[in-house]
């Protein structure tokens, strides 16, 4: 059963009156509440795009992992153009 549709408050006793300031702080609350969500998540958006873009075009797609059965390991770097040595097994 809703109370709120039958002029009564959750203890059962009839709303005689309305506290508007009550009802107009909580207002501000909440539209402040809004405006700092629609904030952050415009931040994150663009914080999200700008990472996405930074680790598309910084990212070298072009090392290679000279592996030939041997104990060291050797990888390519497509940035300086050098074979480096990694690890050894």
């Amino acid at each position: 059963m809703n109370f709120f549709l039958y002029g009564k408050s959750v203890w059962g006793h009839k709303v005689t009156e309305i506290d508007v300031r009550a009802l107009k702080r909580a207002n501000l609350i909440l539209n402040t509440l809004l405006k700092i969500g629609e904030i952050v998540s415009i931040i994150l958006a663009v914080s999200l795009v700008l990472t996405i873009f930074v680790l598309v075009t910084n990212t070298n797609y072009e090392d290679v992992v000279l592996y030939d059965g041997t104990n060291d390991v050797c990888v390519f770097s497509g940035m300086t153009n050098e074979v480096t040595h990694a690890y050894a097994k």
